[in-house]
């Protein structure tokens, strides 16, 4: 998903939807920015894109590359064992949506199981997504792995049974900006990196979170995509990526901050 390998059958898509997503991607990284995501319909993309454009057009193809293999509703006797989509399958897919801001919030209502059906209806949710505040890191982080499919959150997902047993398999986490607050924030009062105001809370800072991700995935061996637009944090998203086993990916353009 997002041209990256996942692990396991349950994928859980973590987007950025802070407000800094609703800047146009730079007309002089248009082009560099469409070879970098060629296999998408550009002729349904605005002629100026933002990165939440980009977003939602990435999320809407990794949810129609997770339906079931056509043979699965084949009548064909031969068909091999183990395709996708039969009810019950082991290799059957399911997927939830996290998307956050300030605030964080499940947009799927738990695990949604990926027949033809649900990945119709949710590649049209989509397009619902609509830019809140400030970019929390740490609460989507958190709720990727507290995320098992119930009402129920555990305070300790890095080891709680139903985390374990129905938890994330992989996540895939797209951010365009760099952590600007945190759960354990209560004011905008502290100074980034660059001198930018972000919340006063540990969890901020880029090696807080990376020491947060390795905790939290000590016994659950989830693997994390990352996803950069824009100008993002490479380095947490490398870090993320890096120490869970996954991958990152660069989408890296200029925006005009207007």
């Amino acid at each position: 998903m997002f041209k990256e390998p996942i692990v396991g059958t349950r994928l859980v898509f973590v987007i950025d939807i802070s407000d800094s997503m609703k800047h146009e991607i730079n007309a002089d990284d248009l082009e560099r920015i469409k070879k970098l995501t060629s296999h998408l319909d550009w002729k349904k993309m605005p002629d100026r894109p933002n990165p939440l454009d980009l977003a939602k057009a990435e999320l809407k193809y990794s949810i129609d590359k997770l339906r079931p293999d056509p043979a699965a509703n084949s009548k064909d006797k031969d068909k091999k064992k183990g395709t996708r989509g039969l009810r019950n399958d082991p290799e059957a897919r399911t997927f939830a949506i996290i998307t956050y801001s300030k605030d964080v919030a499940m947009f799927t209502d738990g695990w949604i199981e990926a027949t033809d059906k649900n990945c119709d209806l949710w590649i049209k949710n989509v397009e619902g997504l609509e830019l809140e505040s400030t970019t929390n890191i740490h609460g989507a982080l958190l709720k990727a792995f507290k995320f098992n499919g119930s009402k129920k959150e555990s305070d300790s997902p890095e080891l709680d049974r139903e985390c374990i047993l129905n938890g994330a398999h992989t996540i895939v986490f797209l951010t365009d900006g760099y952590p600007t607050w945190s759960d354990d924030s209560d004011s905008v009062s502290a100074k980034d990196e660059f001198n930018n105001p972000v919340g006063d809370g540990e969890y901020v800072k880029r090696d807080k979170l990376l020491e947060l991700a390795a905790h939290l995935n000590r016994f659950r061996k989830v693997m994390i995509n990352t996803v950069g637009i824009g100008i993002h944090d490479k380095e947490l998203m490398k870090g993320f990526a890096k120490q869970s086993g996954g991958a990152y990916t660069d989408w890296y353009c200029k925006i005009d901050w207007k």
